[in-house]
Protein backbone atom coordinates (compact mmCIF):
# COMPACT_ATOMS: atom_id res chain seq x y z
CA UNK A 1 0.00 0.00 0.00
CA UNK A 2 0.92 3.79 -0.65
CA UNK A 3 2.39 5.34 1.97
CA UNK A 4 0.15 7.32 4.18
CA UNK A 5 2.73 9.73 4.97
CA UNK A 6 3.09 10.79 1.03
CA UNK A 7 -0.87 10.80 0.18
CA UNK A 8 -1.17 12.89 3.64
CA UNK A 9 1.00 15.61 1.65
CA UNK A 10 -1.09 15.79 -1.10
CA UNK A 11 -4.41 17.22 -1.97
CA UNK A 12 -7.59 15.43 -1.93
CA UNK A 13 -9.64 16.75 -4.84
CA UNK A 14 -12.98 14.71 -4.23
CA UNK A 15 -14.36 12.79 -1.57
CA UNK A 16 -17.64 11.43 -2.08
CA UNK A 17 -19.99 8.51 -0.85
CA UNK A 18 -20.61 5.51 -3.40
CA UNK A 19 -22.36 2.77 -3.68
CA UNK A 20 -20.87 -0.44 -5.36
CA UNK A 21 -22.61 -1.96 -8.45
CA UNK A 22 -21.59 -5.36 -9.81
CA UNK A 23 -23.62 -6.16 -12.54
CA UNK A 24 -22.12 -9.42 -12.60
CA UNK A 25 -23.37 -13.06 -11.21
CA UNK A 26 -21.89 -15.84 -11.91
CA UNK A 27 -24.41 -19.03 -12.13
CA UNK A 28 -22.03 -21.72 -13.66
CA UNK A 29 -18.47 -22.90 -13.14
CA UNK A 30 -16.50 -24.85 -15.42
CA UNK A 31 -14.01 -27.30 -13.74
CA UNK A 32 -10.72 -25.23 -15.24
CA UNK A 33 -12.23 -22.21 -13.57
CA UNK A 34 -13.03 -23.40 -10.22
CA UNK A 35 -9.03 -24.60 -10.30
CA UNK A 36 -8.19 -21.40 -11.34
CA UNK A 37 -10.21 -20.06 -8.43
CA UNK A 38 -7.80 -21.98 -6.24
CA UNK A 39 -4.79 -21.37 -8.18
CA UNK A 40 -4.86 -17.59 -8.68
CA UNK A 41 -7.05 -16.65 -5.13
CA UNK A 42 -5.35 -14.22 -2.66
CA UNK A 43 -3.61 -16.62 0.15
CA UNK A 44 -1.56 -16.68 3.50
CA UNK A 45 2.24 -17.49 3.32
CA UNK A 46 1.60 -20.85 4.85
CA UNK A 47 -1.44 -22.00 2.63
CA UNK A 48 -0.21 -20.07 -0.59
CA UNK A 49 2.77 -22.67 -0.35
CA UNK A 50 0.96 -25.93 0.48
CA UNK A 51 -2.20 -25.05 -1.80
CA UNK A 52 -1.52 -21.99 -4.09
CA UNK A 53 1.41 -23.32 -5.67
CA UNK A 54 0.58 -27.12 -5.87
CA UNK A 55 -3.15 -25.71 -7.49
CA UNK A 56 -0.80 -23.35 -10.02
CA UNK A 57 0.59 -26.11 -11.74
CA UNK A 58 -2.37 -28.04 -11.96
CA UNK A 59 -3.85 -25.14 -13.97
CA UNK A 60 -1.02 -25.05 -15.83
CA UNK A 61 -1.09 -28.79 -16.72
CA UNK A 62 -5.24 -28.78 -17.38
CA UNK A 63 -4.70 -25.07 -19.41
CA UNK A 64 -1.50 -25.34 -21.33
CA UNK A 65 -1.08 -29.25 -21.76
CA UNK A 66 -3.83 -30.27 -21.63
CA UNK A 67 -5.76 -27.76 -22.97
CA UNK A 68 -9.02 -28.13 -21.60
CA UNK A 69 -11.73 -25.76 -22.09
CA UNK A 70 -15.36 -25.76 -20.35
CA UNK A 71 -18.56 -23.29 -20.61
CA UNK A 72 -19.69 -21.19 -17.83
CA UNK A 73 -22.15 -19.03 -17.27
CA UNK A 74 -23.19 -15.54 -15.91
CA UNK A 75 -25.40 -13.08 -15.54
CA UNK A 76 -25.53 -9.47 -16.68
CA UNK A 77 -27.98 -7.22 -15.02
CA UNK A 78 -29.47 -4.89 -17.05
CA UNK A 79 -32.06 -2.22 -16.97
CA UNK A 80 -33.75 -4.29 -19.10
CA UNK A 81 -33.24 -7.58 -16.72
CA UNK A 82 -30.70 -10.34 -17.00
CA UNK A 83 -29.18 -10.93 -19.71
CA UNK A 84 -27.41 -14.80 -19.22
CA UNK A 85 -24.33 -15.24 -21.36
CA UNK A 86 -21.99 -17.91 -21.78
CA UNK A 87 -18.25 -18.12 -21.22
CA UNK A 88 -15.05 -19.67 -22.31
CA UNK A 89 -13.21 -20.70 -19.20
CA UNK A 90 -9.76 -20.74 -21.90
CA UNK A 91 -9.54 -17.22 -20.90
CA UNK A 92 -8.36 -16.68 -17.70
CA UNK A 93 -9.72 -12.73 -17.39
CA UNK A 94 -13.06 -13.79 -16.74
CA UNK A 95 -11.57 -14.80 -13.12
CA UNK A 96 -12.69 -10.80 -12.47
CA UNK A 97 -15.62 -11.85 -12.01
CA UNK A 98 -15.59 -14.71 -9.80
CA UNK A 99 -11.98 -15.11 -8.11
CA UNK A 100 -12.48 -14.23 -4.30
CA UNK A 101 -10.68 -10.94 -4.14
CA UNK A 102 -13.03 -9.29 -6.53
CA UNK A 103 -15.93 -10.70 -4.27
CA UNK A 104 -16.78 -6.90 -4.29
CA UNK A 105 -16.21 -6.11 -8.07
CA UNK A 106 -13.15 -5.85 -10.23
CA UNK A 107 -11.25 -2.95 -9.37
CA UNK A 108 -14.08 -1.10 -7.48
CA UNK A 109 -12.03 1.89 -7.21
CA UNK A 110 -12.29 2.58 -11.23
CA UNK A 111 -15.59 1.12 -11.77
CA UNK A 112 -17.07 3.77 -8.97
CA UNK A 113 -15.46 6.60 -10.45
CA UNK A 114 -16.73 5.60 -13.78
CA UNK A 115 -20.05 5.26 -12.71
CA UNK A 116 -19.90 8.71 -11.45
CA UNK A 117 -18.20 10.37 -14.53
CA UNK A 118 -19.47 8.67 -17.29
CA UNK A 119 -22.72 10.53 -18.50
CA UNK A 120 -25.86 8.85 -19.92
CA UNK A 121 -25.21 10.27 -23.16
CA UNK A 122 -21.17 9.27 -23.16
CA UNK A 123 -19.00 8.37 -25.77
CA UNK A 124 -16.63 5.61 -23.86
CA UNK A 125 -13.60 4.23 -25.46
CA UNK A 126 -12.59 0.44 -23.42
CA UNK A 127 -8.72 0.61 -24.82
CA UNK A 128 -7.09 -2.56 -24.09
CA UNK A 129 -10.83 -5.08 -23.10
CA UNK A 130 -9.91 -7.73 -23.32
CA UNK A 131 -12.98 -9.63 -23.01
CA UNK A 132 -15.21 -6.75 -22.15
CA UNK A 133 -15.48 -6.25 -18.47
CA UNK A 134 -15.83 -2.43 -18.47
CA UNK A 135 -17.76 -1.95 -21.45
CA UNK A 136 -20.50 -4.42 -20.22
CA UNK A 137 -20.04 -2.77 -17.06
CA UNK A 138 -20.62 0.67 -18.22
CA UNK A 139 -23.35 -0.44 -21.42
CA UNK A 140 -25.30 -2.30 -18.39
CA UNK A 141 -25.76 0.85 -16.59
CA UNK A 142 -28.96 2.39 -15.38
CA UNK A 143 -30.61 4.52 -18.29
CA UNK A 144 -26.82 4.83 -20.75
CA UNK A 145 -27.95 5.53 -24.45
CA UNK A 146 -24.41 6.42 -25.19
CA UNK A 147 -22.07 4.69 -27.43
CA UNK A 148 -18.58 2.36 -26.50
CA UNK A 149 -15.93 1.52 -28.40
CA UNK A 150 -14.56 -1.74 -27.39
CA UNK A 151 -10.75 -2.42 -28.64
CA UNK A 152 -9.03 -6.11 -28.48
CA UNK A 153 -6.60 -6.88 -31.01
CA UNK A 154 -5.45 -10.61 -29.58
CA UNK A 155 -7.93 -12.89 -31.80
CA UNK A 156 -9.37 -15.48 -29.33
CA UNK A 157 -9.79 -12.45 -26.62
CA UNK A 158 -11.47 -10.45 -29.27
CA UNK A 159 -13.81 -13.43 -29.85
CA UNK A 160 -14.77 -13.61 -26.31
CA UNK A 161 -15.72 -9.61 -26.42
CA UNK A 162 -17.38 -10.31 -29.26
CA UNK A 163 -19.20 -13.29 -28.30
CA UNK A 164 -20.43 -11.85 -25.17
CA UNK A 165 -21.47 -8.21 -26.22
CA UNK A 166 -23.44 -10.64 -28.91
CA UNK A 167 -25.21 -12.75 -26.29
CA UNK A 168 -25.62 -9.66 -24.09
CA UNK A 169 -27.57 -7.89 -26.75
CA UNK A 170 -25.57 -4.92 -26.48
CA UNK A 171 -24.30 -4.55 -30.28
CA UNK A 172 -26.51 -1.40 -30.52
CA UNK A 173 -24.33 0.13 -27.88
CA UNK A 174 -20.89 -1.71 -28.16
CA UNK A 175 -18.67 -1.52 -31.15
CA UNK A 176 -16.04 -4.30 -31.46
CA UNK A 177 -12.34 -3.32 -32.76
CA UNK A 178 -10.21 -6.07 -33.27
CA UNK A 179 -7.28 -3.66 -33.20
CA UNK A 180 -4.33 -2.75 -31.48
CA UNK A 181 -4.04 0.97 -30.73
CA UNK A 182 -0.87 2.95 -31.01
CA UNK A 183 1.20 5.36 -33.01
CA UNK A 184 1.50 4.13 -36.05
CA UNK A 185 -0.50 2.20 -38.61
CA UNK A 186 0.75 -1.12 -40.02
CA UNK A 187 0.78 -4.49 -37.89
CA UNK A 188 3.16 -6.05 -34.65
CA UNK A 189 3.27 -9.54 -32.58
CA UNK A 190 1.14 -9.88 -29.55
CA UNK A 191 2.27 -12.82 -26.89
CA UNK A 192 0.74 -14.15 -23.51
CA UNK A 193 3.73 -14.10 -21.50
CA UNK A 194 3.23 -18.08 -19.68
CA UNK A 195 0.63 -18.76 -22.24
CA UNK A 196 -1.65 -18.60 -19.32
CA UNK A 197 -2.88 -15.07 -18.30
CA UNK A 198 -4.73 -13.24 -21.07
CA UNK A 199 -4.84 -10.02 -19.39
CA UNK A 200 -0.70 -9.70 -19.55
CA UNK A 201 -1.06 -9.87 -23.31
CA UNK A 202 1.01 -7.56 -24.96
CA UNK A 203 2.64 -6.00 -27.93
CA UNK A 204 6.52 -7.60 -28.41
CA UNK A 205 9.51 -6.75 -30.82
CA UNK A 206 10.17 -9.60 -32.88
CA UNK A 207 8.79 -12.50 -34.89
CA UNK A 208 7.73 -14.75 -32.39
CA UNK A 209 3.80 -14.71 -31.33
CA UNK A 210 0.50 -14.32 -33.01
CA UNK A 211 0.29 -11.06 -35.98
CA UNK A 212 -2.74 -8.19 -35.01
CA UNK A 213 -3.15 -4.92 -36.99
CA UNK A 214 -1.93 -1.96 -35.36
CA UNK A 215 -3.74 1.97 -35.63
CA UNK A 216 -3.70 5.00 -35.02
CA UNK A 217 -7.07 6.33 -32.45
CA UNK A 218 -7.19 9.40 -34.68
CA UNK A 219 -7.75 7.05 -37.73
CA UNK A 220 -10.90 5.03 -36.39
CA UNK A 221 -12.85 6.95 -33.70
CA UNK A 222 -14.70 9.84 -35.56
CA UNK A 223 -16.78 10.31 -32.15
CA UNK A 224 -15.89 12.91 -29.70
CA UNK A 225 -14.75 10.44 -26.53
CA UNK A 226 -16.20 11.76 -22.84
CA UNK A 227 -14.30 9.16 -21.02
CA UNK A 228 -11.33 6.58 -22.12
CA UNK A 229 -9.98 3.95 -20.41
CA UNK A 230 -6.43 2.61 -21.19
CA UNK A 231 -5.01 -0.73 -19.99
CA UNK A 232 -2.52 -1.83 -22.75
CA UNK A 233 0.13 -3.08 -20.81
CA UNK A 234 2.81 -0.27 -20.60
CA UNK A 235 1.80 0.76 -24.12
CA UNK A 236 -0.26 3.54 -23.01
CA UNK A 237 1.89 6.58 -24.13
CA UNK A 238 1.82 5.26 -27.48
CA UNK A 239 -2.16 5.09 -27.34
CA UNK A 240 -1.60 8.65 -26.53
CA UNK A 241 0.14 9.58 -29.24
CA UNK A 242 -1.85 7.84 -31.67
CA UNK A 243 -4.84 9.56 -30.46
CA UNK A 244 -3.45 13.10 -30.06
CA UNK A 245 -5.91 14.79 -32.19
CA UNK A 246 -8.67 13.28 -31.07
CA UNK A 247 -7.44 13.42 -27.05
CA UNK A 248 -6.49 17.82 -27.68
CA UNK A 249 -10.11 18.53 -29.37
CA UNK A 250 -12.48 16.15 -26.91
CA UNK A 251 -10.26 16.39 -23.93
CA UNK A 252 -11.88 13.54 -21.91
CA UNK A 253 -11.46 12.23 -18.96
CA UNK A 254 -8.44 9.69 -19.00
CA UNK A 255 -8.20 6.71 -16.74
CA UNK A 256 -4.98 4.24 -17.53
CA UNK A 257 -3.27 2.07 -15.69
CA UNK A 258 0.48 2.66 -14.44
CA UNK A 259 2.88 0.32 -13.46
CA UNK A 260 6.15 1.65 -11.31
CA UNK A 261 8.79 0.20 -13.74
CA UNK A 262 12.32 0.85 -12.06
CA UNK A 263 14.53 -0.84 -14.62
CA UNK A 264 12.61 1.60 -17.28
CA UNK A 265 11.28 4.57 -15.55
CA UNK A 266 10.26 6.49 -19.05
CA UNK A 267 7.90 3.77 -19.46
CA UNK A 268 6.06 5.08 -16.18
CA UNK A 269 6.67 8.43 -16.28
CA UNK A 270 5.76 8.79 -20.33
CA UNK A 271 1.60 8.86 -20.22
CA UNK A 272 2.18 11.58 -17.41
CA UNK A 273 4.99 14.12 -19.50
CA UNK A 274 2.50 13.50 -22.89
CA UNK A 275 -0.71 14.56 -20.99
CA UNK A 276 1.04 16.73 -19.10
CA UNK A 277 2.40 19.21 -21.93
CA UNK A 278 -1.31 18.64 -23.20
CA UNK A 279 -2.94 20.75 -19.98
CA UNK A 280 -3.79 17.43 -18.03
CA UNK A 281 -3.36 16.93 -13.95
CA UNK A 282 -3.20 14.10 -12.46
CA UNK A 283 -5.61 12.14 -9.44
CA UNK A 284 -4.82 8.81 -7.87
CA UNK A 285 -8.54 6.84 -7.75
CA UNK A 286 -8.74 5.36 -4.16
CA UNK A 287 -10.49 5.40 -1.12
CA UNK A 288 -11.49 7.19 2.34
CA UNK A 289 -9.81 5.69 5.47
CA UNK A 290 -9.32 5.82 9.10
CA UNK A 291 -11.42 7.63 11.95
CA UNK A 292 -13.43 10.95 10.98
CA UNK A 293 -10.71 13.02 12.96
CA UNK A 294 -7.47 10.89 10.98
CA UNK A 295 -8.90 9.80 7.60
CA UNK A 296 -6.45 8.77 5.24
CA UNK A 297 -6.55 7.34 1.72
CA UNK A 298 -5.72 4.16 0.23
CA UNK A 299 -6.07 2.42 -2.89
CA UNK A 300 -7.11 -0.39 -1.61
CA UNK A 301 -11.06 -1.38 -0.31
CA UNK A 302 -11.05 -0.60 2.85
CA UNK A 303 -12.84 -3.91 5.01
CA UNK A 304 -16.47 -2.75 6.54
CA UNK A 305 -19.67 -1.87 4.28
CA UNK A 306 -18.68 -2.26 1.21
CA UNK A 307 -21.98 -1.11 -0.49
CA UNK A 308 -21.06 2.58 0.64
CA UNK A 309 -17.70 4.05 0.46
CA UNK A 310 -15.81 7.29 0.23
CA UNK A 311 -13.85 7.42 -3.04
CA UNK A 312 -10.87 9.47 -2.86
CA UNK A 313 -9.43 11.44 -5.86
CA UNK A 314 -6.05 12.28 -4.94
CA UNK A 315 -3.79 15.15 -6.84
CA UNK A 316 -0.35 14.18 -7.47
CA UNK A 317 2.31 15.82 -9.67
CA UNK A 318 4.68 13.28 -12.61
CA UNK A 319 7.27 14.12 -10.01
CA UNK A 320 5.91 11.88 -6.79
CA UNK A 321 4.94 9.11 -9.14
CA UNK A 322 8.41 6.96 -8.01
CA UNK A 323 7.33 7.46 -4.28
CA UNK A 324 3.98 5.95 -4.33
CA UNK A 325 3.32 2.29 -4.97
CA UNK A 326 4.00 -0.20 -7.79
CA UNK A 327 0.64 0.00 -9.40
CA UNK A 328 -2.04 2.70 -9.18
CA UNK A 329 -4.85 3.41 -11.53
CA UNK A 330 -4.37 6.87 -12.22
CA UNK A 331 -7.33 10.13 -13.88
CA UNK A 332 -6.13 12.72 -16.25
CA UNK A 333 -8.37 15.30 -16.59
CA UNK A 334 -7.75 18.21 -19.00
CA UNK A 335 -7.36 21.89 -17.09
CA UNK A 336 -10.67 22.79 -18.60
CA UNK A 337 -12.23 19.90 -17.81
CA UNK A 338 -11.79 20.02 -14.07
CA UNK A 339 -15.31 22.50 -13.47
CA UNK A 340 -17.23 19.21 -15.10
CA UNK A 341 -15.62 16.77 -12.90
CA UNK A 342 -16.51 18.73 -10.03
CA UNK A 343 -20.38 19.08 -11.68
CA UNK A 344 -20.39 15.54 -12.00
CA UNK A 345 -19.17 14.50 -8.21
CA UNK A 346 -22.06 17.00 -6.93
CA UNK A 347 -25.05 15.84 -8.61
Amino acid sequence: MASREIFENMDILIRKGVQLRNPFRVTRLPFLSRLQRAAFRHRRRVSKRFIGKPAKLIFRLVHDALRIAGTGVFELQTCHGPRRIKFSARNTQYGSIFLPQYRHGYEPEVTALLDIIIENDAVFLDIGSNWGFYSLFIASKHDFCGRIYAFEPFPPTFDDLRNVVAQSGLEDRITCHSTALSDRAGHARMIVPGGTLSGLARIQEGDSGTEVVVDRLDNIVSDAPSVIKIDVEDLEANVLLGGESTIKLSKPFIVFENWKTLHSPDITIRPFRILEEWGYCFFVIGWLDGSPEWPFVTTELPEGNHHNRSLALVNISPDHRFLLEDQLNILAVHSNSLSRLKLAVED
